[in-house]
């Protein structure tokens, strides 16, 4: 069974402040790590802190957002915009739902080719690989030089806020320029992803201000100090390394971790029956600056003597946390050990992902992405072990085949949210957000 690296984090920084009756308490304790995670997958880093932690994504190139806001549209009004969208746009076979629509890779680079000789723009179908919803099925065939992806399908449309959508499962279509930037970078072996990290000397300067205010003398007290330290963190910096900075993909990592961290403070409710926020459930001694990742989990990864027919199943996704630790220059490193708290909701979010994926388009995008990056390592480890002869058209043709471009930001204020705990306790978490 193979598989790939892949690390989604988000730094956090989780405040205490303890109401007496003398006053208030102001303790915390930052840091930075980058985590171990499960199932065999490897580490490594850029940014972060000196362990090579990041505050975003990490993916390794072999293996495995502006957060936007659309009007309010009426659901059954915006159903119906889809589905006439979809029955203009698209042919008669591709507007139907398929539990397995097959997708030639060869067939689709052959025609992009003919497209691009004869002056003429790809088709939505072709941009959108037929409205494929998640990869279930690849096959290789050396005989007939092609890679087939297989998985459920539907017609498709784009939303008021830009995404192309499924019109019945309202979930994200895999996009043709992420299968294009899995595929080039298949082969350069070098991690890319993204990160969100606070300014080193601001950091410090919180450590100072937190040793300097000592007390509050009451509760809205210590809630604005919280603000007040949120503002001396200021922006936080966004990294996207390893693969186009404008790339599609690129915009999607930025977008998950926008979510991560949105959904870790409390500051989005998904919606998700049993879900909680890490704010809800932390508890008065939990104080530290925390890291949580995303990284592939596939309930099974299954492939034949030959490796030539694969089969994935399971959330794609699962989350993991570590604690860490800061000192008064802002340098950041593990922790000795991870709060139980920290582990608890770790392992909650990792439970709900199937059900967050249906209402969180950024995680639903990122379990695409997933697929098609554990898609490209093979193709390119059965080009390595000779089992694929199949060399593209014009896929590997920058020139000719050209990225879409996307705005990413380079900077992202502060998330600040805070809550009671009891009639003397505030807890509050500052994170790198929209």
């Amino acid at each position: 069974m193979y598989r790939p690296p892949c690390k989604l984090f988000a730094s956090l920084i989780a405040l205490l402040l303890a109401v007496s009756q003398h006053g208030s308490v102001l303790a915390q304790n930052t840091g930075g790590n980058q985590g171990g995670n499960q199932g065999g997958n490897q580490g490594g880093g850029a940014g972060g802190n000196g362990n090579g932690g990041v505050g975003g994504i990490r993916i390794d190139a072999n293996g495995l957002v502006d957060q936007s806001v659309s009007a309010a549209v009426n659901s059954r009004e915006l159903q119906k915009r889809l589905e006439s969208s979809a029955a203009k746009s698209l042919p008669s076979e591709l507007n139907q739902a398929s539990g397995l629509r097959k997708v030639s890779l060869r067939g689709l680079d052959i025609e992009i080719d003919r497209l691009l000789s004869a002056g003429q723009p790809l088709s939505s179908s072709v941009m959108n690989l037929a409205g494929l919803t998640r990869i279930d099925f690849i096959c290789i065939s050396n005989e007939s030089d092609d890679v087939i992806i297989a998985g459920p399908a539907e017609g498709f449309a784009t939303l008021p806020d830009g995404r192309v959508v499924g019109t019945k499962s309202r979930r994200p279509v895999l996009c043709l320029d992420d299968l294009l930037v899995a595929l080039r970078t298949s082969n350069d072996r070098a991690t890319f992803g993204c990160s969100f990290d606070p300014d080193q000397g601001r950091l410090a300067k919180t450590q100072q201000l937190l040793r300097q205010n000592t007390t509050a003398s009451s509760a809205a007290d210590a809630q604005r100090g919280f603000v007040q330290i949120g503002g001396v963190m200021g922006n936080w910096n966004v990294l996207v390394f390893g693969i186009p900075e404008f790339s599609h993909m690129a915009a999607s990592l930025v977008e998950a971790d926008y979510a991560l961290k949105r959904l870790t403070t409390g500051e989005e409710n998904p919606q998700v029956r049993g879900f909680k926020s890490y704010l809800s459930l932390m508890r008065p001694n939990a104080d530290s600056m925390r890291r949580w990742w995303f990284s592939p989990k596939y309930d099974a990864i299954e492939t034949n003597a030959e490796k030539t027919a694969w089969h994935l199943s399971g959330p794609r996704l699962q989350v993991s946390a570590q604690d860490e630790i800061v000192d008064a220059s802002g340098n950041r490193q593990d922790a000795p050990a991870t709060h139980v708290s920290l582990e608890k909701y770790a392992q909650q979010f990792t439970e709900k992902i199937p059900a967050l994926a249906e209402k969180v388009a950024a995680i639903a995008q990122l379990q695409n992405i997933v697929d098609l990056l554990l898609t490209a390592a093979i193709v390119e480890r059965s080009r390595n072990e000779d089992r694929l002869n199949w060399q593209p058209l014009v896929f590997d043709d920058e020139q000719r085949l050209p990225l879409h471009e996307f705005g990413i930001p380079k900077e992202t204020p502060s998330i600040v949210k805070v809550r009671m705990a009891g009639e003397r306790i505030v807890l509050g978490l500052i994170a790198g957000g929209v």
